[in-house]
């Protein structure tokens, strides 16, 4: 389970933010625990993700989730 949730407004939406990518960005999710990253000079900043918050936590906890090849892939 993802430590503390902290809210990012972005564009007038509301985000959560549960899994910190380093310098600035995040995996977060919004009222409906959709997934998206955040991550600030990527185009677009914001990206709605392909999979369900369940799945990314699963990933995240069985250390199948690579943050650096996905913030690399970001851009």
């Amino acid at each position: 389970m993802p430590g503390d949730f902290f809210e990012i407004e972005f564009n007038g939406r509301v985000y959560y933010a549960f899994n910190d990518l380093e310098d600035g960005n995040y995996l977060a999710v919004n009222e409906k625990l959709e997934v998206y990253s955040l991550v600030h000079d990527a185009k677009p900043m914001v990206k709605k993700q392909n999979t369900s918050f369940d799945e990314i936590l699963s990933d995240l906890q069985t250390n199948k989730f690579d943050k650096q090849q996905y913030i690399k892939d970001r851009y």
